[in-house]
């Protein structure tokens, strides 16, 4: 079989794992099962094109110095050998399954590889796939219990056979000791201080020096001489594929920072992070605001365009949905009541629109999504207030979209 042949198979069986995972909403593999996958498989996941030649490196050397056997293979390899059942020792092989792990990875979304590996590995005796592993080892996909990630995870590397003995048992458990401490360990490497976190928004005195929303061709192009690479990004991004927000026409660099910091701290790009309402358009198109002007007692709405976060907020509000429903989380007093009723009935509709408000579900009973979410909001605010410059606002809030075709579509049912 060619090439080209073997591309169009493994095409074919990608889409349709990617129609049965898309159509079992609810059962999917958790964000921290992912990460576990990652730091224990593939740990350079997000640096290379597919394969990791580093580690191919690393296998090659033990193989034939040390006759030690070390796999080199990333998730989408594996991946890719999952779905091919190709499982023979030889040079064509791992090629052929490098030059498919390449194209998979340019085909689909990085963030889908590891989902979708978890979604159809193989664990175990009569566990072929991520649902009848979930079920034999009674362990919740919307639990976010780290043993419990780390037990599924585990047996990637260690399949559990039908007479499980105590030595395979050991190795797995090491294997989730191990799993767990990476993850630990980069999950403290991740924090910031509170002192850092409460610094008023750094930009260059450089790019500062555009305040107008079409600035002089020659301005910009003075600044982008003078500037750092950072600056010449932002006056690509903002200034030249965006415009410039009426809330921060008096100092666009704000915004600009302000970009970078959501984007570093809910791990989206800052290019799909943006404004919207009067704090865009400088008044409201909001029907009972309409013309309003943007002031002091208007909010900030932003909004990311993120598949990953997308899924994440409706990973929280489908578990706070059925604790709500079963009544493991019960509302504080009757205006509370009112509010979770209302977004317990509009969340599906939400979700099948391919978009989620940050205020979609309550910040306590453990929906670590959104309490991030809206603690980023909560210190937004704060930022802006020690921040020269900034505009005053009342609230923000954060609604995410899982593509920019969700977006276009709801803004064009919003001018209707």
């Amino acid at each position: 079989m060619g090439k080209s042949e073997d591309w169009r198979g493994l095409k074919r069986k990608i889409d349709r794992v990617k129609r049965e995972y898309d159509s079992q909403y609810g059962l999917h593999p958790s964000t921290q099962m992912c990460s576990l996958l990652i730091l224990g498989e593939d740990h350079r996941f997000y640096r290379h094109p597919g394969f990791d030649p580093v580690a191919l490196c690393r296998a090659t050397w033990k193989t034939l110095a040390c006759r030690q056997r070390e796999g080199g293979s990333t998730i989408a390899m594996q991946l890719v050998r999952t779905l091919t059942r190709k499982y023979d020792k030889t040079i064509l092989r791992k090629t052929r399954e490098i030059a498919l792990a390449v194209r998979l990875t340019q085909y689909i979304p990085r963030e889908d590889i590891p989902r979708l590996y978890l979604w159809v590995a193989y664990y175990g005796w009569r566990m072929n796939s991520f649902r009848q592993a979930c079920d034999r080892l009674g362990i919740d996909p919307a639990s976010r219990d780290l043993h419990s990630a780390a037990q599924l995870v585990a047996r990637l590397k260690y399949p559990q056979p039908k007479t499980t003995s105590a030595k395979r048992l050991w190795k797995i458990e090491q294997r989730c000791i191990y799993l767990i401490e990476r993850y630990n360990r980069a999950k403290r490497q991740s924090n910031v201080t509170q002192e850092i976190a409460m610094k008023p928004f750094e930009f260059s005195p450089s790019l500062a020096k555009i305040t107008d929303r079409y600035p002089c061709a020659k301005q910009v192009r003075k600044v982008a001489c003078e500037g750092e690479d950072s600056d010449r990004v932002a006056i690509a991004r903002q200034w030249i594929s965006e415009g410039i927000p009426f809330a921060f026409q008096k100092c666009p660099a704000i915004y600009e920072s302000l970009r970078a910091w959501l984007s570093e701290e809910l791990d989206v790009e800052a290019k799909k992070i943006s404004l919207t309402g009067s704090a865009r358009l400088g008044s409201s198109l909001s029907p009972q605001k309409l013309g309003e002007p943007f002031g002091p007692k208007s909010d900030l709405d932003l909004f990311v365009v993120s598949k990953n976060l997308f899924q994440l907020m409706c990973d929280d509000f489908c578990r706070w949905s059925s604790d709500y429903q079963n009544g493991r989380i019960l509302p504080k007093n009757k205006k509370e009541k009112k509010y979770w009723k209302d977004h317990n009935r509009r969340g599906p509709r939400l979700i099948k629109r391919g978009f989620m408000d940050s205020k979609m579900v309550p910040t306590r009973g453990g929906y670590e999504t959104f309490k991030k979410i809206n603690q980023v909001m909560d210190r937004l605010i704060e930022k802006l207030k020690n921040t020269k410059h900034a505009p005053h606002i009342c609230k923000a809030s954060l609604r995410c979209y899982k593509s920019w075709e969700s977006y276009e579509r709801q803004i064009l049912i919003n001018l209707r």
